[in-house]
């Protein structure tokens, strides 16, 4: 099954702490920690190389 859920940062944590210590729900933590490293995924602070699309992310 697959649910998509809308969170903020403090839900995510609050999640993934409800989640701690419970073996049946060790994959849905694992799942619900990947989700949040990945979420902070950004280009802020990045410089864009000459020829780059200033909205195309520049893969490395």
């Amino acid at each position: 099954m697959r649910v998509e859920i809308e969170a903020s940062w403090k839900q995510l944590n609050t999640l993934i702490a409800l989640t701690e210590g419970n073996p049946e729900l060790e994959i849905i933590k694992n799942q619900l920690m990947t989700a949040k490293q990945l979420a902070g995924d950004s280009q802020a602070g990045e410089i864009p190389e000459e020829g780059d699309n200033a909205i195309i992310k520049r893969m490395e």
